[in-house]
């Protein structure tokens, strides 16, 4: 019998002292000016793994920008090696970039709670969409320095 609880945003203390991990994706400083950022959070709960998901990390000058994985995919390459090898950039079919930054995310999570359980202290993790595709674009990156070969496109 599957539950399902309503969290009331304006009251930061609800769940924040018995919540074990955090996930958000606002735009970076959203929660924060709710009063329930990371540093506001962590003081009422010091083992709170704080998982911020968004377009291009909570700092730098993107940051405010929202994330879309079709943009990303774009903006960090994958978009260039997928496709025919002498035609335009073409989306790949499946949201490769959200599914990267949910793995990278999860990841990090697992990480953070071992390291939660050595030091008792939690920690604020920052997944966002460009680096997740960038990273999982390494390996085509990879043969072209390391072989001096172009592979891209990859006619995926």
């Amino acid at each position: 019998d599957p539950q399902s609880i309503a969290v009331d945003l304006k009251h930061p203390r609800g769940l924040t002292g018995v919540c074990d991990v955090l996930v958000e994706n606002y735009l970076p400083g959203k929660l924060h000016q709710m009063g329930l950022g990371y540093e506001q959070l962590s003081r009422v709960n010091p083992r709170l793994i704080y998982c911020s998901i968004s377009g291009y990390g909570q700092t730098g000058p993107q940051s405010q920008s929202p994330g879309y994985d079709s943009i990303a995919s774009a903006v960090s390459g994958m978009m260039h090696i997928t496709g025919p090898e002498d035609g335009e950039p073409v989306r790949p079919g499946v949201a490769m970039t959200d599914l990267a930054t949910g793995l990278y995310a999860h990841g990090a999570v697992m990480a953070a709670l071992l390291q939660r359980h050595k030091t008792g202290r939690g920690v604020h993790i920052d997944c966002n969409l460009l680096s997740s595709q960038v990273t999982a674009d390494r390996v085509c990156v990879c043969v072209c320095v390391c072989v001096c070969v172009c592979v891209c496109p990859l006619s995926l």
